[in-house]
């Protein structure tokens, strides 16, 4: 274990002098060589957004699991998705809001099963539950619904 480098902050090495852990210094990534097998996970949820209409940009930056109650129709873009090379993925619930029937454009750049985009529910206070991820830097997402009028 060393610190205060100049490259790194914190460097743990093993039995054979390789760098395990290394935490750089002034960044906010952490590098692990070999598996990460922590006790437990979470991902970063930003505060709900309970007034969705019109065009909504979901800053990836932000967090991993986002939720969206309809008060009109939606047009999504995503932002700020990691670099290519990093696989990100995140997931979006959306909630109708009063009087049902709010339509969702979905981003030219997510690819569907079959090449046919989601439909939400259209009950008031049904819950549509969707999941993405990207490998390209988000030049191309890949779209799954993981649940439809989930109540």
């Amino acid at each position: 274990l060393t610190g205060q480098g100049a490259v790194n902050d914190v460097t743990i090495k093993n039995d054979a002098d390789a760098t395990v852990i290394a935490i750089p210094t002034g960044g906010t990534a952490t590098t692990f060589t070999g598996s990460v097998k922590p006790l437990t996970y979470h991902e970063t949820r930003p505060t709900p957004d309970t007034t969705v209409t019109g065009t909504k940009t979901v800053d990836l930056s932000t967090g991993n699991v986002f939720e969206h109650t309809f008060t009109g129709n939606v047009t999504y873009t995503f932002s700020n998705p990691p670099a290519s090379g990093t696989a990100y993925g995140f997931t979006l619930k959306i909630t109708q809001g009063s009087g049902g029937s709010k339509i969702v454009t979905w981003p030219a750049s997510v690819k569907w099963t079959l090449g046919v985009p989601a439909v939400l529910s259209t009950g008031a206070g049904d819950v549509d539950v969707f999941t993405f991820f990207t490998t390209d830097g988000g030049t191309t997402y890949y779209g799954f619904t993981v649940g439809k009028r989930v109540s």
